[in-house]
């Protein structure tokens, strides 16, 4: 019975502990190079409320900082953010240029999120190898423009202004490439739940971002 259980912890330790290069607690601070996909909101499009919606596939970066346990539970902090989406818009719900005949207007929508996240998870390890899932919350911070109009800011007119908070989940894989310096890629998707005024811009409340950098190990 006691062999038994020094068998089990044994295998416990191991799976704990699976091998000597990730064997310890690590921190790190990782950068990369992304882009971010943006689906367009079809809700609005059409005539007379807008012609075209926003989104697309923009590039970005993204910067951050992580604790890696020696049992594999991992902490990240992380900021990204993107060049803006671009779109030529003209209906009753572009606000900027409007014409009192028609009462419609035409403006170039420029939209950027900027996303502060922590998220929580766990990371698998192998000799050279690490793959992390992680989860948690994104600050949000929208800069949605139609010409030089604050759009975010319409709240005279009974639309909702901002939303702050999204859900974000995400993976990253990394392979080491010497004892302080790993490849890094890895992806984020984030639900924004628009607020009313840029979801009557058209602009998706799913982003995915995809990105490949480098992590640093600092201790």
């Amino acid at each position: 019975m006691k062999q038994k259980l020094i068998r089990v912890a044994v295998a416990i330790a191991s799976w704990l502990l699976p091998h000597q290069a990730f064997a310890q607690a690590d921190t790190g601070i990782a950068i990369a190079g992304l882009v971010s996909l943006q689906p367009v909101n079809e809700n609005w499009i059409g005539s007379p409320y807008l012609d075209e919606g926003i989104g697309g596939i923009r590039p970005g970066i993204a910067v951050g900082a992580n604790l890696i346990a020696a049992n594999g539970f991992t902490l990240l902090g992380e900021v990204s953010t993107t060049a803006a989406f671009e779109q030529m818009q003209t209906g009753r719900l572009v606000w900027a240029n409007r014409s009192n005949f028609s009462h419609e207007g035409t403006a170039t929508t420029r939209l950027r999120d900027t996303l502060v996240s922590g998220l929580a998870g766990y990371a698998w390890s192998t000799n050279a190898q690490r793959v992390v899932f992680a989860g948690g919350a994104s600050y949000v911070h929208t800069t949605l423009l139609q010409d030089e109009l604050v759009v975010e800011d319409q709240t005279e007119v009974g639309l909702e202004g901002r939303r702050r908070f999204a859900l974000t989940g995400g993976i990253d894989l990394l392979q080491r490439l010497s004892d302080r310096v790993s490849l890094l890629v890895g992806a984020r998707y984030s639900w924004l739940g628009r607020a009313e005024v840029a979801d009557q811009t058209g602009a998706g409340e799913h982003l995915l971002r995809i990105g490949a950098g480098i992590r640093v190990r600092l201790n």
